[in-house]
């Protein structure tokens, strides 16, 4: 008895093509893609939860009790810590940096300051001269020109403190030109 086979069809063709695609697109998004910011949430909520356990802890070792387990929460505590750190000090990938260097400019226009420049350093002697030789090529650098008053450009510094962070402010220069009423800033950051 022999079998007959037949071609497969062009559809059927593109639909095995396609179930291929889709089944290692899902693996790879299960098991190895790790969103950074996602890691980040994480590993703050364990922070979070470990706290307030060591919290309860001391106020419970004050009574003399749970010393042991004190000192073993506390080198939970410190693991975690350096988690974090390294998830927010961590290199971003060239989109999370487009995606951040657009929300300072968004959050200087949003505060009213006037944008006369942003654009990415790449002298490496300037570069080097701002960061004290540090790893110059771990980070991209970037110069900031803005304009407006005094209460602006406080502000704005102070949301961009409450960014990750990913951002550093290196050097901020504030000069009053002297035929205009406003101050001009240059900031050099680095993500």
């Amino acid at each position: 008895m022999t079998m007959t086979t037949r071609p497969l069809t062009r559809l059927e063709q593109v639909g095995i093509v396609a179930g291929i695609v889709v089944i290692g697109l899902f693996i790879y998004l299960k098991h190895f893609y790790s969103d950074a910011s996602r890691r980040h949430r994480r590993v703050e909520t364990e922070w979070v939860k470990m706290s307030s356990s060591m919290d309860r802890l001391r106020s419970e070792a004050e009574t003399g009790r749970v010393r042991r387990s004190i000192s073993k929460l506390r080198k939970r505590m410190d693991k975690a810590q350096q988690a974090l750190d390294k998830s927010e000090v961590c290199l971003a990938e060239d989109a999370q940096i487009d995606t951040i260097a657009n929300k300072i400019v968004a959050t200087a226009a949003e505060i009213g300051l006037m944008i006369k420049g942003f654009s990415q350093i790449t002298d490496k002697k300037a570069i080097e001269a701002v960061t004290n030789g540090e790893d110059v090529y771990r980070f991209r650098y970037y110069r900031v020109t803005l304009k407006g008053g005094f209460g602006s450009l406080r502000a704005f510094l102070e949301k961009i403190n409450k960014f990750p962070k990913l951002i550093a402010l290196r050097s901020i220069t504030i000069e009053k030109p002297e035929d205009e009423d406003i101050l001009k800033a240059e900031l050099w950051l680095s993500m």
